[in-house]
């Protein structure tokens, strides 16, 4: 698959990993006016880490979400992912009943997010 991205410089120190990312559908992009577009310096959400990281792990997610936080609806696209890793303690949510999908996430989150689904495999 070739990765033509509007905003990734082919000849970037990230764009081979970038153009991985985009093959195995780890990461999403945005497609507008016809270009693609993968905002390698945006920062990631909550949900976007987690989404890569198991779908990067290859573990197969049902379509069904039992979710419970109060801030990811059972119809949200991702909701599945969200309560994958609620059931497999791979996150958590606040102590205020929500997730926080779309918040920045810590390094320290992402390498104990990364940890805990090396440690389901």
């Amino acid at each position: 698959m070739l990765f033509r991205s509007a905003d990734v410089d082919p000849s970037a120190w990230f764009a081979p990993y970038a153009e991985s990312a985009y093959a195995a559908k780890l990461i999403p992009t945005h497609e507008e006016d016809g270009k693609l577009y993968f905002y390698p310096t945006k920062p990631i959400s909550r949900a976007g880490t987690l989404i890569a990281f198991i779908k990067g792990a290859g573990f197969q997610i049902s379509r069904k979400s039992s979710v419970s936080f109060l801030d990811i609806p059972a119809n949200l696209w991702f909701a599945n992912y969200i309560s994958f890793a609620k059931t497999n303690r791979i996150a958590r949510g606040h102590l205020d009943g929500n997730f926080g999908p779309y918040e920045t996430i810590t390094r320290a989150e992402a390498a104990r997010y990364l940890v805990r689904i090396l440690n389901q495999q």
